[in-house]
């Protein structure tokens, strides 16, 4: 038995109220549309409908994902119009394979197995809830059950209006379109409360508004394909119990995979975003084939009867890494932030000092895997991507880059030369917080334990034993029941559970 097969026991009476699988959008949901005639009736909130459309089209006319002025609530944009539109699909290199999703053999490669925990199977999910031991966090293969689309008017709640901090985000003229997205999404069973996830565990960075907002402003307020995409990373994420790997995690295993992704150091941007740093120059093709050999032999392979929506063992190490950035880091730093706003979206820093053509080409599956990641589960989670270190020959680098990588993230690249590293910098990051190689004063190594700006410091409360510092592994947020939240180190060691209390964001 693989560890994958020990962690999923399936609820069968559970599964048999349910039906499984949830189709596609529903084609009877009114249309919003900005046409020059009808800016009158979306400023006053009020749909206009379009009965004889088959299937309804959203058209918006523009799109913010910034908390810069010129995207404050209030804005009005001209009464030219956007066409709807999609981001662009990964292009794949003719000769590279598809890894991202796992192969369904049937392999048991359990080498390294015996750090991991091992769960107990049998118990329901309130036992596990009321258990500091998590027995089985995991559902069946298939994820949680799930419910048929249907309209608001038929759920069994009533929709609720979204929050004023998110509604801020968006121009007035994206805002009914937004309520929309979101009902839909609560009627079908999306923003369900998962259930992997504990029973206290915040939801930020899981169903909550900000992550709809990422998918909604994605595809350009399009409530169609917003809401497909968010459906698919739904599927995704259940199908692979990345919530319950989150909690489970060696600890070990996490932060070598902190090192093969761009990775929060404790420091964040003159805007308050969390600043990640990335040695891609010291990625080589032998360092991403050890990482894959050790994601499968801590994983295992998928089985015959694993879900569409699997993953490789190494992208599901890839999401734990990226759900503490979303689950934690975020939430971190928007509580630092102390403004309405929340921190939705990430600076990078990306050190290519040193890469051979060779090297980079030899890295194209990795690089695409990473892309689809991100754009498929994580989408508008970037601001700015600094590429640093470029060599003389990155014009062949570049070229790849654009068929590897869908248009809107390269959109998001800068390439700096050397001469404008710093000074560009010192525009987004105060000194103090710019990595030493760059010119700055932030002493930075690759894997390094978190080093929290003074700002962020300041807003924990520590608990006694803590050393007053985040430690190493996963962490993820719990609700206090005060409107308070605690960060709890999870993850396992030496093959036991950790529940670490560290500290209460104030």
């Amino acid at each position: 038995m693989d560890y994958l097969d020990a962690a999923v026991q399936v609820n069968e009476s559970m599964l048999a109220k349910e039906d499984k699988g949830l189709p596609r959008f529903r084609q009877d949901i009114p249309a919003f549309r900005l046409d020059d005639d009808e800016t009158s009736s979306h400023r006053s909130g009020k749909p206009v409908m379009h009965q004889n459309n088959r299937r309804p089209e959203v058209i918006h006319e523009e799109v913010v994902g910034d908390r810069s002025p010129k995207n404050e609530r209030g804005t009005q944009s001209s009464s030219s119009v956007r066409p709807k539109s999609a981001l662009k699909a990964v292009s794949q290199d003719s000769t590279s394979s598809d890894s991202f999703y796992s192969s369904k053999t049937s392999s048991d490669s359990g080498s390294n197995r015996s750090k991991q925990v091992s769960w107990e199977q049998g118990s329901t999910r309130s036992e596990r809830e009321s258990s500091d031991t998590i027995k089985d966090p995991m559902v069946g293969a298939e994820g949680p059950p799930q419910r048929r689309p249907s309209s608001s008017s038929q759920s069994s709640k009533a929709p609720s209006k979204v929050s004023e901090r998110v509604l801020d985000l968006l121009p007035l003229s994206s805002q009914t379109a937004f309520q929309t997205f979101r009902d839909l999404c609560a009627s079908n069973g999306l923003l369900d409360r998962p259930i992997d996830l504990g029973k206290k565990d915040s939801a930020e960075g899981v169903c909550d508004e900000t992550i709809l907002f990422r998918f909604f402003t994605a595809r350009k307020c399009d409530i169609h394909e917003a809401y497909n995409m968010f459906q698919g990373a739904h599927a995704t994420r259940a199908a692979n119990k990345s919530l319950s790997f989150f909690d489970c995690m060696d600890v070990e295993d996490f932060e070598e995979s902190r090192k093969l992704y761009p990775q929060w150091v404790g420091r964040r941007d003159k805007r308050g975003n969390p600043i990640c740093v990335f040695d891609f120059g010291k990625m080589d093709a032998k360092t991403v084939n050890a990482y894959r050999q050790a994601s499968a032999s801590i994983f295992g392979m998928r089985t015959e009867s694993a879900s569409e929506h699997a993953v490789s063992p190494d992208m599901l190490r890839a999401f734990v890494v990226f759900d503490s950035l979303t689950r934690f880091v975020m939430p971190l730093c928007s509580g630092a932030a102390g403004g309405p706003d929340p921190v939705h979206k990430t600076l990078h820093l990306v050190d290519i000092t040193g890469i051979g053509i060779r090297q980079f080409w030899n890295l194209r599956q990795y690089v695409q895997d990473l892309a689809r990641l991100l754009s498929g589960n994580y989408p508008e989670i970037l601001d700015t991507v600094f590429v640093i270190g470029a060599p003389s020959y990155f014009s062949t680098i570049w070229g790849w880059i654009k068929k590897w990588v869908d248009a809107g993230t390269v959109e998001k690249l800068r390439i700096l030369p050397q001469g404008e590293v710093l000074p560009t910098l010192k525009e987004f990051i105060d000194i103090e917080n710019i990595p030493t190689r760059f010119g700055g004063q932030f002493e930075y190594e690759t894997g390094m334990s978190y080093d929290l700006d003074p700002v962020i410091a300041r807003r924990l409360v520590w608990k006694s034993g803590s050393d007053n510092k985040l430690p190493r592994g996963p962490i993820k947020w719990v609700e206090t029941g005060d409107g308070n939240k605690m960060a709890i180190a999870v993850g396992s060691q030496g093959g036991k559970m950790r529940k670490e209390k560290l500290a209460v964001l104030r």
